[in-house]
């Protein structure tokens, strides 16, 4: 071991071939750990549109006046959060830049956002939904990265809305809770007043069954009166025709009084000396008398008997009037019996009303105690936390990665081909012995050339036959992965011809650059600004860009950009090398310090 060291100490060139050796796991290790340190802590740099196309709704309560903006507040939730670089913009805007790669992902509220979460209180629920559109193709990660992020986003919303709504049903259910009590106390009321009608009831009962029998009583008394009054009715009858003679009678007696007195005067006219007899004087006064009393008798004669006719009309009229009443009693005792036995069924029907007032009452009591158990606010609480989310993400991605393999295959196949070209030179020695140099590198170049070929056929041929790799753009496939080997060689070519053995420890380190800068696996975004800046320099960018649109994309554009970036540098790399070969200069370590001893030579 000592004397090999000695041998590697005695060169320069083995001395610093050594020195890299040993730090190129170094440079390897830093440098992708530097790039992979922290991608997750970096989302936030991830560029992702949002296009809130929500308009605010009201509940179908038309008592509730407020109006409800979700879509609107989600927006202000994630300007607050910034878990992501959310930019807002609208639809047509973030189509776009979804297609160049301006965003990777792109989330729509629709216009019908507030208006489905607030249809959970209607008769015709529907799910609220978030459109959520990423383009795989751009970057495999990247849309594993923003469908956590929106899961995330779901999941506190749902949280957030969910607790809202099932507050407000239990807060419902708390006053429907109230008001069943005061149903339930209603319903004992009920009970106890329709208890008080039945009682009632029985007294009317009792009442109905006097005034029946009362009734029965007055129609008795109104027959009697009834037959008195005709009995009293005949009796004037027969008066007044009494009256009737006696006032005839008295009319005769009246008028043979007046002859007798008329027959008196005539014989004291005829006998002149009579008129001195004190007998006939004193009969004529006594006829005269007579003859007043018989005036009077005919004057209360004619009263009574207006007065027993008055009586006779009368009696008559009572007669009619009883035996009216005595119908309407007749009617009045069928009536009362009609209540009495309506009363009877209004008795029984309070008795079944009583009785379902005491089982509404009971029913309703239950029904209480087992939704207060329900309905604990604090219970409440826990389960409007837990239960199911009304907010959805419909997921209308684009360009979809079939599978990891599929996602990370535009970045191992450039990988792959680079370590191609970097083996193809420990094969073919590109040193010369003749001065006809482009003559004698011809060859080389063709060589190096057909191996390119010959590995991206195998590769090409294993991924898509072996392994199943499906590609969208099969012969523009098979084209820009023949120009990546040529291109990797090439590059690999001009490594090795300026700076020999060197060349090939700076084919790997700039391998390892790209590695960490290609954006092939974690989103450029998240990678430190230093690999950040140096991806527009460096082919891997293009390589996997390419390849990403060619496997799983649909940006034609895109594809023929890389493939002219790819080809330009194969014609820039063949220019330096023709250069190169025209006017040699060995950049080994050793000339490069023979250089800069004679430069610092000459300025002595």
């Amino acid at each position: 071991m000592k004397n090999e060291l000695k041998r590697i100490f005695k060169s320069k060139l083995l001395t610093a071939t050594l020195v890299a050796v040993i730090i190129l796991p170094l440079i390897y290790g830093i440098l992708y750990l530097w790039a992979f340190w922290d991608p997750y802590g970096k989302m936030e740099n991830l560029p992702v549109a949002i296009v809130n196309e929500d308009k605010c709704a009201y509940k179908s309560d038309k008592s509730d006046k407020e109006q409800y903006c979700f879509g609107q507040e989600l927006v202000d939730k994630l300007k607050e959060e910034k878990d992501m670089n959310w930019q807002f913009v609208d639809s047509e805007t973030a189509e776009k830049g979804l297609e160049n790669k301006k965003y990777y992902t792109m989330a729509t509220i629709p216009k019908n956002f507030s208006e489905n979460i607030l249809s959970v209180d209607t008769d015709n629920p529907q799910q609220a939904q978030i459109e959520f559109k990423s383009r795989q193709a751009s970057s495999f990660m990247a849309s594993k990265f923003t469908d956590t992020a929106f899961d995330k986003i779901k999941a506190a919303l749902n949280e957030k809305i969910s607790k809202e709504y099932f507050d407000n049903i239990f807060s419902e259910t708390r006053d429907s809770i109230k008001d069943l009590k005061k149903a339930a106390d209603g319903a004992s009321d009920l009970a106890d007043g329709l208890l008080e009608a039945k009682d009632g009831s029985n007294d009317l009962y009792d009442g109905i069954d006097k005034a029946n029998s009362g009734a029965y009583d007055l129609k008795n008394g109104l027959n009697s009166l009834r037959d008195g009054s005709g009995k009293i009715t005949d009796g004037a009858n027969n008066a007044l025709n009494g009256v009737n003679q006696l006032s005839t009678g008295t009319n005769n007696l009246g008028a043979g009084q007046s002859a007798v007195i008329s027959a008196i005067n005539a014989y004291i006219s005829a006998h002149p000396e009579a008129s001195t007899s004190a007998e006939l004087q004193t009969a004529l006064v006594a006829a005269t008398k007579v003859n007043g009393g018989i005036s009077q008798l005919k004057t209360g004669l004619s009263s009574l008997s207006v007065g027993v006719s008055n009586i006779a009309t009368g009696s008559a009229s009572l007669q009619d009037g009883l035996s009216s009443a005595v119908d309407g009693s007749t009617t009045l005792m069928d009536g009362l019996a009609e209540i009495k036995d309506g009363e009877k069924e209004l008795g029984d029907g309070l008795t079944d009303a009583y009785d379902g007032s005491v089982e509404l009452r009971d029913k309703l009591n239950e029904s209480i105690d087992k939704n207060i158990s329900k309905t604990d606010e604090v219970k409440n609480t826990v389960q409007a936390t837990v239960m199911s989310a009304p907010v959805d993400i419909h997921d209308i991605s684009i360009d979809i990665v079939n599978n990891n393999g599929t996602g990370f295959a535009p970045y191992f196949i450039p990988l792959a081909l680079w370590i191609g070209g970097l083996a193809t030179f420990f094969l073919i020695d590109l040193t010369f012995k003749s001065k006809k140099i482009i003559k004698e590198f011809m060859p080389k170049l063709w060589l190096s050339l057909i191996i390119s070929t010959l590995q991206f056929v195998t590769l090409d041929f294993v991924l898509i036959h072996f392994l199943g790799l499906q590609v969208n753009y099969f012969w523009q496939f098979i084209g820009f992965t023949l120009l990546l080997a040529w291109c990797f060689t090439l590059i690999q070519m001009i490594l090795v011809l300026a700076f020999e053995m060197a060349g090939r420890f700076i084919g790997i380190v700039l391998l390892m650059l790209q590695l960490t800068s290609c954006a092939g696996t974690y989103p450029l975004e998240t990678a430190p600004e230093f690999f950040q800046k140096i991806s527009p320099y460096l082919p891997f960018t293009y390589a996997v860009s390419g390849l990403r649109e060619l496997i799983s994309g649909s940006n034609l554009n895109l594809i023929m950009f890389d493939s002219r970036i790819i080809l330009y540098i194969i014609l820039f790399v063949l220019v330096l090398i023709f250069t190169y070969l025209l006017k040699p200069v060995k950049l080994s370590l050793v000339n490069i310090k023979k250089l800069c001893c004679s430069k610092t030579k000459k300025r002595k």
